[in-house]
């Protein structure tokens, strides 16, 4: 099931889109948008009570970034934008509603940031939602989450990074529209920086422990 989810995140795009972009390859990314489209169109909404791969809230939550962030790149061809931007807030609403409270931890933050890159992404009464609620519950996580010296509490140094990585990109994403949100991001961000540095071997690699893989082969 985890190597279909890495499937469903679509993680891979951005290693196409990069290579699109530095070698102004106009095709590659209308296909990127194709494939994005076909996507949807072969994993239709979720049925309710049913969460199978595609919906399944972490790897909505991998996925929507990815989608975005390749949007304020390379968008999609005006005819697409519509059914694609449909889909994604359908998506949302989906996590939204269905966020991994049993596991919490990393699941959890990852929840958090695709809800508040939707927030910074889509105007209005909508993102104003998905807003407030990366506001009323990330706080709280940030405290219990991160440790006094900086870990991420499963203290996994793999888990770590892509945490930071996280809290950094609510920082950023909340700039404008939650000042103090982002403030408190870049607050947690810079002892985990910090700790990371510390830990990382003289070959800049994390150590493999706590469930830990290196970014190539995990």
């Amino acid at each position: 099931q985890l190597w279909r989810f890495h499937f469903h995140y679509h993680e891979f795009l951005l290693d196409v889109v990069k290579s699109a972009l530095d070698n102004d390859d106009v095709q590659a990314v209308a296909e990127i948008w194709d494939f994005v489209a076909t996507w949807i169109a072969e994993h239709p909404s979720v049925v309710p009570d049913s969460v199978d791969d595609p919906w399944h809230p972490f790897c909505i939550s991998r996925r929507l970034p990815v989608w975005i962030s390749i949007w304020m790149v390379a968008p999609p061809a005006d005819v697409l934008q519509a059914r694609i931007l449909t889909s994604l807030l359908q998506q949302t609403l989906v996590l939204n509603d269905n966020m991994e409270w049993d596991l919490g931890g990393n699941h959890l933050l990852e929840n958090l940031r695709a809800l508040a890159l939707v927030a910074a992404f889509v105007s209005g009464n909508v993102g104003d939602a998905f807003r407030k609620r990366v506001e009323n519950f990330l706080p709280g996580e940030l405290a219990s989450q991160i440790l006094e010296h900086g870990e991420h509490f499963e203290r996994s140094p793999m888990y770590h990074a892509i945490m930071l990585e996280a809290i950094l990109d609510i920082r950023d994403a909340f700039g404008t529209i939650s000042p103090r949100v982002s403030r408190q991001c870049r607050d947690v961000a810079i002892p985990m920086a910090m700790f990371l540095e510390a830990i990382l071997h003289p070959d800049r690699d994390i150590p493999l422990l706590g469930d830990s893989a290196l970014r190539s082969s995990a």
